[in-house]
Formats: structure tokens, sequence, C-alpha cells
């Protein structure tokens, strides 16, 4: 794997990942409850080409913004007192092909890593009402596969409510079929990469800092 030491959100970290497959989509590559591919990547594979041709990225400041906000920063400090660790913000890692991607919330130690969530109320409560941890399996199984890490935690945060926390080992059966389906499906997105190329599609060499790919994608996917 290669690990790149940039900025979340900054403009290198989006070139990086940009019609790239990254963790936190594996879940519209692979079903995490029959281990098999989703029929509905194709939504997912026409967004990662648009980004590849048009230099657009899916994410946008605004994000990254809310990203920094108070609420997150709470929530760090809940789990670093919680744990009692020193979580680190890493950058990005990359299957070393930098075909496949992972950006990870937080970093523990030489093993560990955390994903943190904080989302609506409604949404918090979803997390807290539901038990079973299979629908968070393929970010989270597919961070440790990017990172070479032995364990991840999954960390709903809401100021107002208890949150939510879940504790996952590595699965390296779960894991090996993940690599074969993303890898599946990286394999169909080069193909029609070429397919495009043949049909005049000339895709741009960076992405504009501040496009997004949302506008872009206004009515073509619905």
């Amino acid at each position: 794997m290669i690990y790149c030491d940039v900025v979340q959100g900054g403009d290198e970290w989006r070139e990086l990942r940009r019609g790239i497959p990254t963790s936190s989509v594996f879940n519209e590559i692979m079903s995490p409850y029959k281990l098999i591919p989703l029929a509905g990547s194709w939504k997912l594979l026409m967004k990662l080409l648009v980004e590849w041709s048009l230099g657009l990225s899916e994410e946008n400041p605004s994000q990254f913004m809310q990203r920094g906000s108070q609420q997150e920063q709470d929530a760090i400090g809940y789990y670093a007192l919680e744990k009692d660790c020193d979580p680190v913000r890493p950058g990005i890692f990359l299957r070393d092909d930098r075909l496949v991607g992972c950006s990870p919330d937080l970093l523990i130690g030489d093993d560990g890593g955390v994903e943190i969530k904080v989302p609506a109320a409604a949404t918090h409560l979803g997390y807290l009402l539901d038990d079973d941890p299979k629908q968070y399996a393929c970010q989270i199984q597919g961070a440790m596969w990017l990172t070479g890490r032995q364990w991840w935690d999954f960390l709903s945060y809401h100021p107002t409510y208890p949150p939510k926390l879940i504790h996952f080992e590595r699965d390296d059966t779960f894991i090996k079929t993940l690599n074969q389906i993303v890898s599946d499906f990286v394999g169909r997105m080069l193909a029609e990469r070429e397919r495009l190329l043949k049909k005049g599609v000339v895709p741009v060499q960076s992405a504009p800092a501040t496009e997004n790919l949302t506008a872009a994608l206004a009515g073509v996917l619905d």
C-alpha cells in the first residue's frame, strides 16, 4: 500500500482520490450481508467516470468545513478520553496501483483506526437502535484492508444523545472477498474508461479545485 501525507479535504487529497472507489463507497459495490456484488454499483461507476473525465470531485469544501466543526472535535475528544489514547488524523492510503483508496478519520497507535460520524439527531437515533454492525462492515473492513490495521472502531456522536461505539476486529475472510469484488469493479471501471477514450472522451489531467461533482451530475443519474 501507498501512504500519502496530505491534508484531507485539500486539493492534493482531492486529486489523489478523484475517479477511484474509496472505502466510504465500498457498501455500494458489495453487500455486507451476502458478500456479493451489488447491481446498483452502476450508478457509482458513472459518478467515478464523471470525476475521471471532467476533473470534478464528489466532495465539496463545505463538507470538510463541517468535518472540522465543534461537534467533530467533541467526538474526537470523547473518544480520546474514553479510550485513553492520542488519535491522529492521517492523509490517504492507496492500493499499489492507486486505483483504490481510504482516508481514515483517525488512526490509533500502530494497529487501530476510527470511523467518526456526527450525524443529524434522527440518523444518530437510528444508529443507536440498530444492533446489527454488518451495515458498516464494508467501509470498516475496507479501511483495515487498505491500511493494514488489525482493529477499527465506529463512533456515532451527537451532543444530546449517548454515543454509539462499535468495535471491529480484522476479518481476513471478509477482506479477501471484498478485495476480489472491488478489484472486479475497478477492472470494469478501467474497461469503461477505455470505451470512453475510443468514443472521443478526453479526460482532464487535474481536478479544478472549486468545482463540485454534485452540480455536474444534477439530472444525469436520476
